[in-house]
């Protein structure tokens, strides 16, 4: 199941996110996707085989977060 995480600071790192995320649940990968022209960066993470519950759980502890002078928008997409 994968997560996706938005509009973060362009000094975030995959380690940074994937120690983040970690505090709820394994990551088995962690992806930057391209950078918008605002210079916000998007992550996909990947929680290997789970199902949508242990997806929502992590995505209910990450939204809304502040970290790394950002809320955090976290969100799992609907078709996987």
């Amino acid at each position: 199941m994968v997560i996706l995480m938005n509009d973060l600071p362009r000094d975030v790192t995959g380690p940074d996110v994937k120690k983040l995320v970690e505090r709820y649940h394994p990551v088995q990968s962690v992806g930057r996707l391209p950078a918008r022209p605002c210079g916000l960066v998007d992550w996909r993470v990947d929680l290997g085989q789970t199902d949508r519950e242990v997806a929502n759980f992590v995505v209910d502890h990450l939204k809304g977060r502040f970290w790394k002078g950002r809320a955090l928008n976290a969100y799992c997409p609907l078709y996987q």
